[in-house]
């Protein structure tokens, strides 16, 4: 994934969370809650990390992700990672 449109719009994790949780798109939301909302548990967050790294070549940490709750929260922290690589 290297269009800069595409990584900067929220709907490319959605897309993946959704698959990851076997739902369909519509049913992900930025602001749903990965754990609260979604369901998502700690072998599911991983896999999902492990896509975002396929993708992008990034990886967000332990401490980082601390401050996760919700796709958009991790979109931004994916952002922020990818900015960060580029500089």
């Amino acid at each position: 994934m290297t269009n800069d449109d595409t990584v900067a719009s929220c709907q490319w994790l959605c897309e993946m969370v959704a698959h990851q949780m076997g739902l369909s798109v519509d049913q992900v939301h930025p602001q749903m809650r990965l754990v609260g909302d979604l369901g998502m548990d700690s072998l599911e967050l991983q896999s999902l990390l492990m896509a975002i790294e396929d993708a992008l070549d990034v990886i967000p940490q332990g401490t980082q992700l601390q401050r996760v709750m919700t796709v958009s929260d991790l979109h931004t922290l994916v952002l922020q990672l990818v900015d960060a690589k580029r500089h």
